[in-house]
């Protein structure tokens, strides 16, 4: 640069000392004025490109920068902190943990009536997550989190008919609460979304389910460059905010967070509310089963969401107002009989459900004897004892059940010829109507009308059609015939084209032109 030309040296100076810019489409479409700088050229202190503009490479321009370091300070920002109770924090960590579990579960059953429509654009709408919050007696967040670990973790599935839980959740429901709090926090690591970062002010929607894969990558990150960060700035027995920690990461990683952009304080925001929500942080500080799982101790992981987590109960307190009562979480088997023969009332806290003469009859139905319920109840009942109420209510709906019985028909054979109806009944070709006797003269089919004639007059016989009044029903044979051709367009002032089977419309046709 000393051997070049005052001015070409003045232009030179000035180039190294402008900020770097992205290129943007602006650029491609109207380039940018600019010098020609041939002699920097030849000597490769400048590049041209293809709008004829002369652009100056970082490294040639930092060199020619004197005495130039780029902004940097070594001291990463500061995380107040505050004491806490670790054993607060621990049994506060525990009751979340708790609380998620038996949400999921809470969901899952709410779920399981039919599958969840999802929108046409993509995504499970507002109205419809406010919906299942309400009936599995949950708070919007809890719901929202439940629902994207659901399907991160593949235990639902969407079709066409909507969300539903999928085999695999039977699987992840028979597992222990410490094995289940391990799924949850592997499929949280790297989900695809962050369902509790506060709503973005450009969003069109707040729906659920509605994933970026470039979010995913900057999620997984942030989510374990969070907790790592956490546990390395905080010794035990101390807590902080989030307010700060966006800094912290920023300055600690900042490839990373450069990614996330302008959301880098939602994500972060969001992510400390899920990893309070999971067990992992409680009372703004790091768990011990966080710790455990950022280090790679599997067991003392597992050990430690076993002392956080209860084990399900198996048993369940019947009341005599025809209540059932579980405090905890119910194991997977209780959880099935309660609901297949009582009504859930509440899945938060203690989890009610209430006998009713429907939900006994609902069993029944389901295949469930009188005798066999009433024994399966008893053997989950605390200390065995089931109400009088509960017992007499199963007895009254066992005494009144089946005493009418209702079987598919398609319809009905009459006849006063009792002899011709048995020779019908007993006609082998006519076994796919699956005949049954309902009195001496009437057959019950279970193929419709119209296949059970032809299926008759094939047999040989002369059966009539009648109508739901007992009037005749007249069967005329339809004509087939083509389909009409299609109408031409109305063609202006050209001809319209004639129906050549009619020669006096071609005459009137040429007439009406002249």
């Amino acid at each position: 640069m000393a051997q070049a030309p005052a001015d070409v040296r003045a232009r030179l100076a000035a180039l190294a000392l402008r900020p770097a810019q992205r290129f943007d489409v602006r650029g491609m479409m109207f380039g940018s004025a600019g010098v020609a700088l041939p002699w920097a050229a030849e000597r490769g202190l400048v590049v041209g490109s293809a709008w004829g503009v002369e652009e100056m490479p970082r490294e040639v321009a930092l060199a020619l920068r004197e005495g130039y370091v780029a902004a940097f300070d070594p001291q990463p920002p500061a995380m107040p902190t505050t004491p806490v109770e670790q054993k607060d924090a621990e049994r506060e960590a525990a009751a979340a943990a708790s609380e998620t579990l038996a949400a999921i579960t809470a969901i899952v059953g709410t779920m399981g009536g039919g599958p969840v429509p999802l929108l046409k654009t993509g995504g499970l709408g507002v109205r419809e997550l406010r919906r299942i919050a309400k009936s599995s007696g949950q708070d919007e967040d809890r719901t929202r989190l439940a629902i994207e670990l659901l399907a991160a973790g593949g235990l639902t599935e969407a079709s066409d008919t909507g969300l539903a839980p999928s085999v695999a959740y039977d699987e992840f429901a028979a597992a222990e609460p410490a094995d289940q709090l391990l799924d949850i926090v592997d499929t949280w690591l790297t989900m695809p979304a962050c369902p509790l970062a506060p709503t973005d002010s450009t969003s069109v929607s707040s729906r659920v389910l509605y994933w970026d894969e470039s979010e995913e990558m900057t999620l997984t990150g942030l989510r374990a460059l969070t907790l790592r960060t956490l546990a390395d700035v905080l010794p035990e027995g101390h807590a902080t905010d989030p307010g700060p920690l966006a800094d912290r990461l920023a300055w600690q990683s900042p490839v990373l967070t450069d990614q996330a952009d302008e959301d880098l304080h939602r994500y972060v925001t969001g992510i400390w509310r899920e990893a309070h929500q999971l067990g992992l942080l409680a009372h703004g500080t790091v768990t011990s089963f966080c710790r455990s799982l950022l280090i790679g101790d599997a067991d003392a992981a597992h050990r430690h969401a076993q002392a956080m987590l209860p084990q399900p109960r198996g048993t369940v307190l019947l009341q005599n107002d025809l209540t059932a009562v579980v405090t905890g979480i119910p194991s997977a088997n209780l959880l099935a009989l309660l609901d297949s023969t009582a009504t859930p009332e509440s899945r938060s806290g203690a989890w009610t459900w209430r006998f009713s003469l429907a939900s006994i009859r609902g069993a029944l139905d389901a295949g469930s004897a009188p005798a066999e319920l009433l024994a399966r109840i008893t053997e989950v009942a605390e200390g065995g004892r089931v109400p009088q109420t509960l017992t007499y209510l199963i007895n009254d709906v066992a005494r009144r059940y089946g005493r009418v019985q209702v079987r598919p028909a398609g319809c009905c054979l009459c006849s006063d010829d009792e002899t011709l109806l048995t020779e019908i009944l007993n006609t082998r070709s006519l076994q796919a109507l699956h005949l049954v006797r309902l009195a001496p003269t009437v057959l019950a089919s279970a193929k419709s009308q119209a296949e059970t004639l032809a299926a008759l007059r094939a047999a040989g016989h002369a059966p009539a059609g009648l109508r739901l009044d007992g009037s005749p029903a007249i069967e005329i044979p339809q004509r087939r015939r083509a389909d009409p051709s299609p109408t031409e367009p109305d063609r202006g002032d050209m001809f319209p084209l004639p129906r050549l089977s009619d020669p006096a419309d071609v005459a009137r046709t040429l007439l009406g032109n002249c």
